[in-house]
């Protein structure tokens, strides 16, 4: 990262707009309310007084508690882990329905929630052996493989699951040979990618912990050449507040089993990829959405599990910090229109278990720098998938069988440095300005120079809309109104 000062910038977030004027006025008509403003984004006139009072919670929705371990837990009470519980029949959505109360068998060593745990596995299988029997495999790559490996660490610790225990191994095994994260025939897919890194990292747990299967050397191969895919760069093809999830939550939550040590998270060179994290959250504790994404505040939960586990891996205060302030402002937009609730959406009930599970209160939050900045990532370009001898010469190791090691995505990671988002700040207090503007010109949103976000007191001056193409919003447009320019195309015609 780069600092920079910010009274000289802000300056540069209006020249990523465009200025329409005219020489003439139009009466504009007064609009019309025809409904309360969402509270998801907050009416900037809210805070028009003159003298705002943060501790006001009238004046300021959004909780400024302290967060450990037993807020987290407040939170999942909230969610009625008993309830949860009592129906284990999730199907695949299991692993992810049941973190809470598997967070609850780590927070209590009472049995019964260990039990429930083991036969929400048993109905996880059931599922898979029903999706086969109909669709001949089944796609969902992301949950089971991040989440399932957590289940095995948490019960055996707890002395509720045996290292060799042959229902879990069963399940495990079928999970990997029946895994096909395209939905499609082919399968061990390539590249750092949101695919290729779920099964990457299945087969070769699977083959860490079962070495007497048949499948044991291609499945270590296969998953150390994935693992090495993402390692040359330390980063990431997506450039979103969606997929951009999908690769790093497997390496959160699995890094460790992964590789059989930290440097996923301790690194110096992947700092770059952790921090992006920590610096994108608002003063306020929001996410503006970029990219493809689900929308404000999207995938803020994740950042919130995946902040404390770097927090604790690394002893940095800075990921607790900005994991609290998205903490409190999820708390604000609480279903139950109480914002000092602990209750979140249920969608987000797997991520604020994973929080608890991961959290070490001994970290002390530290407030990370109030300068400006601007970031790095990784040039990402797509080329053709399927074409054995550009995989061989890109990344090595291409595999000669028909339908494997195809390169998820198309995406491929060149080595080159880019600038990626340009963050000015004007602190991390209540209300402090804030604004994202992109930089990267090579990944979704394909948007250098516009602003992804512009916020004060939590409330939204831009937004960008969701999109896998290119993101033309609130950047500086430059029209050949001539039809003079001659247009130009990347000389390398590998790129798609």
């Amino acid at each position: 990262m780069n600092t920079i000062r910010t009274e000289t910038l802000w300056i540069l977030v209006l020249c990523c707009g465009v200025l329409v004027s005219g020489n003439r006025s139009f009466a504009q008509p007064s609009p019309v309310m025809i409904g309360s403003p969402t509270r998801y984004m907050i009416d900037v006139q809210r805070y028009r007084f003159d003298w705002p009072n943060v501790q006001n919670t009238a004046f300021y929705p959004i909780p400024q508690d302290r967060v450990d371990r037993a807020a987290y837990m407040k939170s999942i009470n909230a969610m009625q882990p008993e309830r949860i519980a009592e129906n284990p029949n999730r199907g695949m959505d299991g692993p992810r329905a049941f973190m809470p109360v598997l967070a609850k068998f780590v927070e209590t060593s009472e049995p019964k929630w260990a039990d429930a745990c083991r036969k929400m596995l048993d109905a996880f299988h059931i599922e898979m052996q029903q999706q086969v029997a109909q669709h001949k495999w089944f796609w969902q790559f992301e949950h089971p493989a991040a989440l399932i490996p957590l289940y095995r660490k948490y019960l055996m610790e707890g002395g509720q699951l045996d290292q060799d225990d042959q229902r879990f191994r069963d399940m495990w095994l079928y999970y990997c040979r029946n895994l096909h994260v395209w939905d499609s025939e082919p399968t061990e897919w390539r590249g750092g990618c949101h695919r290729s890194m779920p099964e990457a990292y299945a087969k070769g747990l699977a083959a860490q912990w079962y070495p007497g299967i048949p499948e044991v050397e291609q499945w270590q191969h296969y998953s150390q050449l994935v693992f090495h895919d993402f390692w040359k760069t330390k980063d990431v093809p997506q450039n979103d507040t969606g997929y951009m999830m999908g690769p790093l939550i497997i390496l959160i939550c699995g890094g460790d089993q992964w590789t059989g040590n930290d440097q996923v998270y301790q690194h110096p060179e992947i700092k770059r990829l952790w921090d992006r994290l920590a610096v994108e959250v608002g003063p306020d504790g929001l996410i503006n959405p970029y990219g493809p994404n689900g929308g404000w505040n999207s995938t803020a939960d994740y950042r919130v599990a995946m902040l404390e586990r770097l927090a604790a891996k690394t002893k940095n205060g800075e990921y607790r910090f900005a994991a609290h302030k998205l903490f409190n402002y999820l708390r604000y937009q609480s279903p139950t229109l109480d914002s000092h609730s602990y209750q979140m959406d249920e969608g987000s009930g797997w991520l604020i278990a994973l929080a608890y599970l991961f959290a070490d209160d001994s970290v002390t939050p530290v407030k990370p720098t109030d300068q400006s900045l601007w970031t790095k990532r990784t040039e990402a370009i797509r080329i053709p998938h399927t074409d054995k001898t550009l995989t061989e010469r890109l990344l090595g190791n291409a595999d000669a069988r028909e339908n494997f090691g195809h390169i998820c995505c198309s995406w491929y990671m060149t080595g080159k440095q880019w600038p990626d988002k340009l963050i000015l700040r004007s602190g991390w207090n209540a209300g402090d300005l804030f604004a994202l503007v992109e930089l990267h010109p090579t990944s979704f949103p394909a948007n250098p120079g516009g602003i992804m976000g512009l916020n004060r007191w939590a409330a939204p001056f831009t937004q960008i809309v969701t999109s896998k193409g290119a993101s033309v919003e609130n950047r500086l447009m430059i029209e050949d109104v001539n039809q003079q320019a001659k247009r130009q195309l990347h000389p390398d015609k590998l790129r798609i």
